[in-house]
């Protein structure tokens, strides 16, 4: 058996090892602002607390018990609330890891009557320190099955390897009614350290997986976000010139359609209007199917397809984004013969995404200047043209250039940021250019940029081709 004061040093030991742990959750829930981080500063706070309540009680108990029997008492009722309120926090912890959803009503009322039990055998001067270890002892393993119990999810095994450790905790404390008043075998106090320390470990492995996830889904929530941002940009950046077509289009059908068009004609000459018509109409259903597939919210859906058939297809509506002021020029590959260039990705953010950067080129450039719009196949035989950070393998190269306004050095560093832009109040969300980083990057590809101020920018957009 180890002395009064061996006892109040492993106790000490056990309520900073706690402490220690609570304060790390609570700066990390003052960070992140996650339910899982806050409960586990509570539950960890109140094991430090109780720790500490337990070497305040070994110190002024022989006193009380000889002086003050009603604050004696008081204290009991002390410790049974503050050991069930712990046995409470550390359950609603778990809950917040392995089942956020569980209603908690059903744990509130087992923690009350529970205490009620616990509290009318301390007036009676009963033995209330082994049944309230049981209770704490049930408590931890009520939390394990649940672990075991719930969806597999990040944290989940974690979660129960911790509290299998704590649950050894009030199991072995179980024995202490065999021990001398104000002391404890030199074993149980290592165990106690060891179990604080491992459980703590795999608690916080478990919060930071549940973090993890957290954080994913945000991002998806976000990529999610700026795709409908940069969509209705796009949208809205088309309007004027699609009008433009449309007006075009209908200016066609009545001057060949129309009733005194067709007035007085022959039959072959109102055979060769029908056709004329027929194809305005096709440009017009074209031009509809096109505004349609950006206007309608889209699933990200990764497809193969080929690359540089859906650029050369996409080339007269960059045409319409960049304007009448504004000469676009298309280098695509491949030549005669060469294979396609196919891509594993969402062909409709594909088609977004160059958009955007031609609309972005429009609005840099000064009229009469030149957007060019090329691509390439860059097998792995040409590694030495890929720029550094790129790793080796078979790339579709994608290079949107202008002889624009260019950008500056000091902020090259944040033009794929989020909700940064260099355009004047109104005329951007920021949005575009971080939509198209997120959108390469998730192909598994790079983007770069080579920029100076009055010469223009080119963007590089690196994918990787499919395989097999």
């Amino acid at each position: 058996m180890t002395s009064s004061g061996s006892l109040i040093f492993a106790q000490s030991l056990l309520a900073a090892i706690t402490l220690t742990y609570g304060s790390a959750f609570l700066g990390l829930w003052l960070q992140y602002r996650r339910r899982a981080m806050r409960a586990f500063a509570v539950a960890w706070i109140g094991l430090g607390l109780y720790s500490a309540w337990s070497i305040m009680y070994v110190v002024v108990h022989p006193d009380l018990e000889r002086l003050s029997p009603a604050l004696d008492l008081a204290l009991v009722c002390a410790e049974i609330v503050l050991g069930t309120a712990t046995a409470v926090a550390i359950l609603h912890a778990v809950y917040s890891v392995v089942a956020p959803t569980r209603s908690r009503r059903g744990l509130l009322i087992a923690a009350i009557v529970a205490v009620v039990i616990l509290l009318a055998i301390a007036v009676k001067g009963g033995e209330y320190a082994s049944i309230m270890r049981l209770v704490v002892m049930a408590a931890l393993v009520h939390g394990m099955v649940s672990a075991w119990r719930a969806a597999p999810s990040p944290g989940r095994l974690s979660m129960f390897a911790a509290l299998g450790l704590l649950v050894m905790r009030p199991a072995f404390g179980l024995l202490a009614v065999q021990w001398q008043a104000g002391t404890q075998p030199t074993w149980y106090s290592v165990l106690q350290v060891i179990v604080s320390i491992g459980s703590g470990f795999f608690v916080t492995v478990a919060v930071f997986a549940v973090e993890r996830e957290a954080s994913l889904r945000e991002r998806a929530a976000l990529d999610r976000i700026v795709a409908e941002s940069q969509r209705l940009e796009s949208m809205g950046r088309m309007a004027r010139s699609v009008a433009h077509d449309f007006n075009n289009i209908l200016t066609a059908i009545l001057a060949t359609g129309g009733s005194d068009a067709l007035e007085g004609t022959s039959p072959a000459e109102r055979d060769a209007a029908a056709r004329e018509v027929d194809v305005a109409v096709a440009r017009g259903n074209e031009l509809t199917r096109q505004l349609l597939s950006f206007a309608r919210p889209q699933v990200a859906t990764a497809e193969l397809f080929d690359a540089s058939a859906r650029l050369a297809a996409l080339l007269p509506m960059a045409q319409r984004v960049a304007g009448n002021d504004v000469r676009l020029v298309g280098m695509i590959h491949p030549a005669a013969g060469a294979p396609p260039a196919m891509l594993r990705a969402d062909p409709v953010q594909f088609d977004q995404v160059l958009l955007n950067l031609v609309a972005n080129a429009r609005d840099a450039t000064r009229t009469d200047g030149v957007i060019t719009v090329g691509s390439e196949m860059l097998p792995a035989g040409r590694r030495d043209q890929l720029p550094a950070g790129v790793p080796p393998g078979d790339y579709f190269v994608v290079t949107v250039s202008d002889t624009g306004s260019g950008i500056a050095a000091d902020i090259r560093d944040r033009i794929f940021e989020p909700y940064f832009t260099t355009k004047p109040d109104g005329r951007g969300t920021g949005l575009g250019l971080a939509s198209v980083f997120t959108f390469v990057r998730t192909a598994g590809g790079f983007v770069t940029l080579d920029s100076a101020v009055g010469v223009g920018s080119t963007f590089v957009l690196y994918f990787p081709l499919a395989q097999g």
